[in-house]
C-alpha cells in the first residue's frame, strides 16, 4: 500500500507540538551565512522555523513542502512538492544553497537516490539534517528510515563531497555540510 504523504503530514502538522525547536535551524543559518549566497531553497519547510530565522537576510529565499504549513507572517517564495514524485522533483529551481532539515528520514528508502541526485544537480552547496530515531504519531511511524551515518554517508557520497558531519542529541540527529560532485 502506497503511503499518502500529504495526508500523513496534514495530520502531523495539525498538532501544535509537531515540528518544534531543533539545533538544525540555527546551524543551517550559520552554514548559509558562511557562504553569503544570493539564493537559498529550503526543501521541507514545515512551519517555517528556518525561514523565520532567515527573513531579514539579503538573498532570495524559496521553500517547499507537501503543503503550505508555514505559520502566518513567514515571507518566502513557497511552492508545493512531493519528494516521492519524480515530476515534482523537476520543479526544484537552481539555487546557491539547498537545505533539507529533518526531512530525508521521512521518505521511503526507494526514493532517496533520485532525491539526492536532483538535489546535487540544483545546488552546489547543501546542508542536511537527518534524524535517526523513531517518531510515532497517532500510531503512524513518521521516520521511515532510521539509520546511522554509516548508512547515510556512503549514500550521500554518490552525489556529494561530505565536508562535515556532526552529531547531536546522543546521535539521534546528524548534520551534513555537502558540496555537489
Amino acid at each position: 500500500m502506497a503511503i499518502n504523504y500529504l495526508e500523513t503530514y496534514k495530520m502531523a502538522f495539525a498538532k501544535p507540538q509537531y515540528n518544534g525547536h531543533s539545533v538544525s535551524y540555527e546551524n543551517a543559518k550559520k552554514y548559509i551565512n558562511g557562504l553569503s549566497p544570493n539564493s537559498v531553497l529550503n526543501v521541507g519547510s514545515g512551519r517555517g522555523n528556518l525561514e523565520s530565522l532567515l527573513q531579514k537576510e539579503n538573498f532570495s529565499l524559496s521553500s517547499c513542502d507537501l503543503d503550505n504549513f508555514l505559520v502566518e507572517g513567514i515571507n518566502t517564495n513557497f511552492f508545493k512538492i512531493d519528494l516521492s514524485n519524480s515530476e515534482d522533483l523537476q520543479k526544484l529551481p537552481q539555487c546557491e544553497v539547498l537545505t533539507c532539515l529533518d526531512v530525508l528520514e521521512h521518505i521511503e528508502e526507494i526514493y532517496i537516490d533520485s532525491v539526492l541526485k536532483i538535489f546535487s544537480e540544483v545546488s552546489d552547496n547543501c546542508y542536511f539534517t537527518i534524524a535517526n530515531h523513531s517518531d510515532i504519531m497517532d500510531g503512524v511511524e513518521l521516520h521511515l528510515i532510521q539509520k546511522p551515518c554509516e548508512f547515510w554517508t556512503p549514500v550521500l557520497e554518490k552525489y556529494f563531497k561530505v565536508d562535515l558531519v556532526e552529531h547531536y542529541y546522543s546521535n539521534r540527529l546528524m548534520s551534513y555540510s555537502l558540496t555537489s560532485k
